[in-house]
C-alpha cells in the first residue's frame, strides 16, 4: 500500500496520495489521527520491550488488554491478555518476528479491549466520496489458544439506525486518513458511547 501510494503520486495518477500513508498503515498513528480529527479511537500504547508492555497494560485500563502488531492485519499476532505474565509472553512472542504484512515487529501495541458489537464494513471511494457497499454483523467466540474467532457473519440491510451511524463514522474515518480512491475494509465496534474503529 505504501508503495502504491508513492508510485501513484510520483506518476501523477489518481490515488490517495502519501500525506496520510503512515496513518493508513500504522495502527498507533491511525488512532492518533482519528483523535486529532475528533473521532473515537482505541486507547493504545506503542512499546518496544516486554516490560514496557506490562507497564502499558496497567496504564491502559481494566483487564483484559490486547497486545498485537503495529501494522499487520486480520488476527495475526492478536493476544487477549488477562495478566502481566500473559502480556510479557505476548510481547516476547511478537517482537522481532515478521508479521503477515511482511514487516518486522520492532514494536507492539498494547490496547484497551473495546467491548461491544463488532461490524465489518466494505466501502469504495472515488474523488474523496465514500460509498459503503456492505455492512456485516460479526459474531465472535473465545477459543482457548486462538483468541477469538468469527463463527457467524450476517449481512445487514442497507437501512437502519445502526447502519447509518456506522456509515457516517466510517466515512469520517476515511476522510481523516485521506482515502480518496479505491476499496477499503473497516472493522468497527459499537460501544455504549458509539462506534470505534479497530482496524482499517
Amino acid at each position: 500500500m505504501l508503495l502504491a501510494d508513492a508510485l501513484s503520486e510520483a506518476l501523477g495518477l489518481p490515488g490517495s496520495g502519501t500525506a496520510h500513508s503512515p496513518e493508513r498503515r500504522d495502527k498507533q498513528r491511525l488512532a492518533e489521527r482519528l483523535r486529532a480529527c475528533g473521532l473515537r479511537a482505541v486507547p493504545s500504547f506503542e512499546v518496544t520491550t516486554p516490560e514496557a508492555a506490562v507497564a502499558a497494560a496497567h496504564e491502559s485500563g481494566p483487564w483484559p488488554v490486547v497486545v498485537k502488531p503495529l501494522d499487520s492485519s486480520g488476527s495475526d499476532g492478536l493476544h487477549f491478555c488477562h495478566s502481566e505474565a500473559a502480556v510479557r509472553a505476548a510481547a516476547q512472542a511478537l517482537l522481532g518476528r515478521i508479521n503477515f504484512a511482511g514487516s518486522l515487529n520492532r514494536s507492539v501495541l498494547v490496547q484497551r479491549r473495546i467491548v461491544g458489537q463488532q461490524y465489518f464494513l466494505l466501502a469504495v471511494s472515488r474523488d474523496g466520496r465514500h460509498y459503503v457497499s456492505e455492512i456485516w454483523l460479526d459474531h465472535r467466540q473465545s477459543v482457548s489458544g486462538a483468541g477469538v474467532v468469527c463463527d457467524l457473519a450476517v449481512l445487514l440491510p442497507a437501512d437502519g439506525d445502526v447502519q447509518h451511524e456506522l456509515a457516517r463514522y466510517a466515512r469520517a474515518c476515511l476522510d481523516a486518513v485521506g482515502i480518496r480512491l479505491g476499496p477499503s475494509s473497516l472493522e468497527i465496534i459499537v460501544t455504549a458511547d458509539g462506534p470505534v474503529l479497530i482496524d482499517l
